[in-house]
């Protein structure tokens, strides 16, 4: 074939003829150098895929003829893949293809899914796809140079109803003809970094198995390997090279700007594409739908493809035989999801445009999350096609970087994602990954910090070792806020104490383990206390052994706990219990808890945030707040074994000026009374004779009889410390013998020789005395200087502060080495207004604890504001900085100090050493702005 180059043509066209050549590709590649910048390829192709064909094919029959489709002199035969196929490699982007189809079928209105009607056979669910490629008799191709193109004239005819196409006898008539659009239907984004051999196995895939019009765009996040080179190399995608690591969503982003097609996908690189994947996503796009991802072998959640087999695979299988058999065994279906996995995901590019593109703010993960979330929370759905499979290598792009890098730059996005849920949702408020998601596996810092208070999980197990260990892993798995479990163990028998010391302390889950045990039975309430005066936690959770819990739980009941500072309990809902916490239908099965995790998850959707009052809760599962013990004790042992102790608790809280809540949006199972069945204890005999104490205690008539709804008239003077503290036992024994490191799964050997039954056993005696006679005022003797302290600190608190100062000035009378009694006696004193009486305390407290900041902190300041002893204060802080060098609170007085002396170069050392360990001090910062400023001043003066 000649072409003359001195007249470099605006077209050239290959009329029937490329497939009567044996090498077409090389001769339509030379050809380019001759056509115009501007110019136009058109080329007759005949479909070899034709219905015609494929029909005689089925029949055993392949025919040569003189003319037509099956021409004796074709050398070369073509489908549609193939005849894309060879413009693209040769360097063309083609503009579109016109497809002169059998008379019979209307391409323009077929019906994806529709059924194909010919003479000779019925061919029935037929892709739209499908339909072109079996109707159409010619393709008709028009292409360009991509680099070079700028519009030309279209030629004649190529844009009418019709197309004058030339049949074998060398008569023109017009025939039906339809428009395979070459505008991407499919824009490909795929981000890299140091992905060299993905990327071309990922991109073989791609231009192999994708079946509509795409287009591929690839953003590399500043590679130091071959990659770069490797995509400047390829013409047949657009490549977006940047000069640093933007992170995954500035690069996702990039590509979207650029991106022309109908829908996005956004790619990893590490994975390959199967057959045909991009028209089975597309078949998913129903109404409301905003994103569709596939099923493959590495992969999270929903999208596992083990899910929807439906036999079992042995051995290797290529993955588009795996591919073809999930096809043919889901054909068509979709399960809706709560979260895609970014390895994959389909989006519409009118959705995008509407809700926006992926959040910058997360530089490496979670970009998946917040997208799935914010799909969500636009109306639309998310759809698993669990008949499309994408094989995926798995975060192989950062195999070769540092895994503390890597981790640093998760956790921030994790940590970037939780601050902007809380923005939407309010802090506190923010639903768990489980009821976001459908998983459990976010776990950003800023929710910790969020509920940075530790939370103390006490339980108390007597035997019911299984119902112990269902507990445990209910725990475990449904809590992510930061706590620590203290086990009271009352004597078990059934091996309970062996399971706790080996297989709970010796897990290596990072939370900490305290287990105390008991040689016998105390009781729920001295139980209970011991692991109260164990725990270290703000807020107390006191929970049965044979209760599950589940996700969410324990951030709702601090979450409820928090919404009001006179909030001072908090219970959940559940199914087996007396009083208004008790759902009276659930619909789950109680016995196996199946259904247990969606029913919990229904009503906290159902509730969310909402609580109400109850004077009376169940102490199955209690938190309690920190100041609450420290104000009012723990349970009063008195009620032996159980029953009443937390009917009691709650009206000494009540007391005290706190109240009860029920968390409405928190849902607990309860087995109820496993306990009590296991030890053999008549439950309905230990309720009765409880009863009578719990009546006499709190002034009810004798002859009242035992009611849940019965009602108490509480002490008119409120709550008395005298009479209605009850203190919990020593715990530096408990905690020196018993706290066992994170999964160290060791004790201390002086844990065992430890022995609390006596103790107690006493205790609970002592105090069955003390609340029977409940005027009897608590002696004094029997008591250690901590518990008289810890007995006068809610008088501190109170509205009557000379009650308090007459308590501690005995406390320092009986016990004058005792530090923090004379400092809190000069804070008394000093807030009370006699100051001259609080020096002599606050000199005390530092002489005895010449380590103690807060003390040292209280006379210094006393010497600087009272008494004007600059040198001596400063004299203090200096001390001070010996012991805390990086205390900003201590360097910033001290430079204060040093200012007001006018030792100005002092002064600005230790500022600027507070800004050395926060750079963004304010108080540092404007102070050293002063300086500045009056020394400029000086200078201009001068």
């Amino acid at each position: 074939m000649r072409i003359f180059t001195f007249m470099r043509p605006l077209y050239i066209i290959y009329g029937d003829v490329l497939e009567h050549l044996y090498d077409p590709w090389t001769v339509i590649y030379e050809h380019r150098i001759f056509l115009k910048d501007d110019g136009y390829v058109i080329g007759s192709i005949p479909n070899i895929g034709s219905l015609a064909i494929v029909d005689s094919l089925a029949k055993g029959k392949w025919t040569y003829k003189e003319s037509g489709i099956l021409d004796a002199t074709h050398l070369r035969f073509f489908t549609l893949h193939e005849v894309k196929k060879m413009f693209s490699d040769c360097g063309y982007q083609i503009e579109e293809i016109l497809c002169n189809t059998l008379p019979f079928i209307d391409l323009n209105n077929f019906q994806n899914k529709a059924s194909i009607d010919s003479p000779k056979v019925t061919i029935k669910n037929v892709t739209k796809e499908e339909a072109v490629q079996l109707c159409t008799q010619q393709f008709v191709v028009k292409a360009y140079k991509p680099n070079e193109h700028k519009p030309a004239c279209n030629p004649k005819g190529a844009k009418g109803e019709m197309t004058l196409v030339c049949e074998g006898d060398g008569i023109f008539k017009f025939v039906p003809r339809y428009i395979v659009s070459t505008k991407p239907i499919t824009s490909i984004i795929i981000v890299t970094f140091n992905s060299t051999r993905d990327i071309k196995e990922c991109l073989s895939s791609i231009f192999e198995n994708t079946s509509l019009p795409y287009e591929v765009i690839v953003v590399d996040n500043f590679s130091s390997d071959a990659t770069r080179e490797y995509l400047k190399s390829r013409s047949d995608v657009t490549s977006i090279l940047n000069c640093k690591n933007k992170g995954f969503s500035i690069g996702c982003n990039q590509g979207i700007k650029t991106a022309g097609g109908e829908y996005i996908v956004l790619l990893n690189p590490d994975t390959l594409v199967t057959k045909g994947w991009d028209e089975k996503l597309h078949a998913h796009f129903k109404e409301g739908v905003g994103a569709v991802g596939p099923v493959s072998n590495y992969v999270a959640g929903l999208q596992k493809f083990e899910l929807y087999k439906q036999e079992a695979i042995n051995g290797k299988i290529d993955i588009n035989h795996l591919a073809e058999k999930l096809y043919l065994w889901n054909r068509g279906n979709g399960v809706k999801t709560k979260l895609l996995i970014g390895f994959c995901m389909m989006i519409k590019k009118d959705i995008v445009d509407r809700i926006g593109m992926l959040d910058e703010n997360l530089f490496l993960g979670s970009d998946d999350l917040e997208y799935s979330w914010r799909l969500q929370n636009n109306g639309y759905s998310l759809v698993v096609a669990t008949d499309t499979f994408i094989y995926h290598k798995g975060q192989t792009s950062f195999k070769n970087e540092p895994e503390t890098k890597m981790k640093q730059f998760t956790q921030e996005s994790q940590n970037a994602l939780y601050a902007k849920l809380e923005t939407h949702y309010g802090k506190g408020n923010v639903p768990s990954s489980y009821e976001l998601w459908g998983m459990d596996w976010f776990k950003p810092n800023s929710r910790v910090d969020a509920t940075s208070k530790l939370a103390s999980i006490v339980i108390l197990t007597h035997n019911q070792i299984e119902y112990t260990k269902k507990c445990l892993e209910s725990i475990y798995s449904h809590t992510i806020e930061p706590f620590e479990l203290v086990i009271v163990d009352n004597g078990s028998s059934d091996g309970t104490p062996d399971y706790l010391e080996t297989e709970v302390a010796g897990r290596k889950s990072g939370v900490e383990v305290k287990i105390i045990r008991n040689r016998d039975n105390l009781g729920f309430a001295a139980g209970n206390n011991q692991g109260i005066a164990a725990a270290i936690g703000e807020y107390i959770i006191l929970l049965n052994n044979d209760v599950v819990v589940t996700r969410g739980w324990l951030r709702r009941l601090i979450g409820c706990a928090d919404q009001n500072p006179g909030n001072g309990v908090v219970g959940p809902r559940t199914n087996f219990i007396t009083g208004p916490q008790r759902m009276d239908q659930v619909s789950y099965d109680q016995n196996t808890l199946d259904g247990l995790d969606e029913y919990a998850n229904q009503l906290a959707t159902e509730f969310r945030g909402k609580s109400h009052y109850c004077w009376r809760l169940v102490g199955f599962c209690m938190l309690i707040k920190r100041e609450v013990i420290n104000k009012i004790g723990g349970l009063d042992p008195c009620y032996g074994l159980g029953n009443f102790e937390d009917d009691d608790f709650c009206i000494r809280l009540q007391l005290a000026g706190y109240k009860g809540r029920i968390a409405e949006d928190c849902f607990v199972h309860h087995f109820g009374g496993k306990t009590f069945e296991g030890a053999g204890i008549d439950y309905q005999d230990s309720l009765n004779r409880n009863w009578a104490i719990f009546k006499q205690k709190w002034a009810i008539p004798q002859n009242t009889p035992l009611n849940p709804a019965y009602t108490v008239i509480p002490p008119k003077d409120g709550f008395d410390p005298v009479k209605h503290f009850c203190p919990l036992p020593d715990s530096s024994p408990t905690l020196q013998a018993n706290r066992i490191a994170p999964g160290s799964g060791n004790l201390d050997a002086g844990m065992k020789a430890t022995d609390f039954s006596n103790r107690d056993a006493n205790l609970k005696e002592d105090k069955q005395q003390e609340n029977i006679n409940i005027t009897r005022p608590l002696d004094p003797a029997m008591k250690s200087c901590e518990k008289i302290y810890q007995n006068i600190q809610p008088l501190m608190h109170g509205s009557h502060p000379e009650n308090a100062i007459a308590a501690l000035s005995n406390l320092v009378v009986s016990f004058p080495d005792f530090a923090q009694a004379h400092n809190d006696l000069g804070v008394m004193y000093y807030q009370s207004g006699e100051k001259d009486k609080a020096l002599k305390h606050y000199e005390m407290a530092a002489q005895l604890e010449p380590g103690n900041a807060i003390f040292k902190k209280n006379l210094a300041d006393y010497y600087y504001v009272e008494q004007g002893r600059v040198e001596d204060a400063l004299q203090i802080y200096v001390n001070l900085l010996e012991f805390n060098p990086r205390d900003v609170e201590i360097l910033l007085i001290t430079g204060h100090i040093c200012a007001s002396l006018q030792r100005n170069d002092d002064a600005i050392v230790f500022y600027n050493h507070v800004l050395e360990i926060e750079p963004g001090n304010p108080d540092a910062r404007d102070c050293l702005a002063n300086f500045q400023l009056n020394e400029k001043d000086v200078r201009s003066a001068i």
